[in-house]
């Protein structure tokens, strides 16, 4: 059975992926910092270290996913850019 690539559904699938991240880097992470930010000036002793710590682990976290989308659109839009240039290979060997 052949399989059939369709370079537009991998476009779609990427501009899916830039949606993700767009919305993580500007929803999650200001809203992460904000809280980060208003927790740092009320609180205080080893509670407020632990809950400081792991905020700032969530947020790496969170870059660390927002660069994964982004690695993951980059090569979305390749894969598509390489179905087009096959296709047309293609054509232009069928002419």
């Amino acid at each position: 059975m052949a399989m059939i690539y369709d370079s537009g559904e991998v476009r779609r699938a990427a501009r899916t992926v830039r949606s993700s991240m767009e919305r993580i880097t500007s929803g999650a992470q200001p809203k992460l910092r904000s809280i980060r930010s208003s927790l740092g000036e009320n609180m205080e002793g080893a509670t407020a270290d632990a809950l400081n710590k792991r905020l700032y682990d969530l947020d790496a976290d969170i870059a660390r996913i927002v660069s994964a989308l982004n690695a993951l659109n980059r090569t979305l839009l390749k894969f598509a850019d390489e179905i087009d240039a096959a296709d047309a290979k293609i054509k232009a060997s069928m002419q």
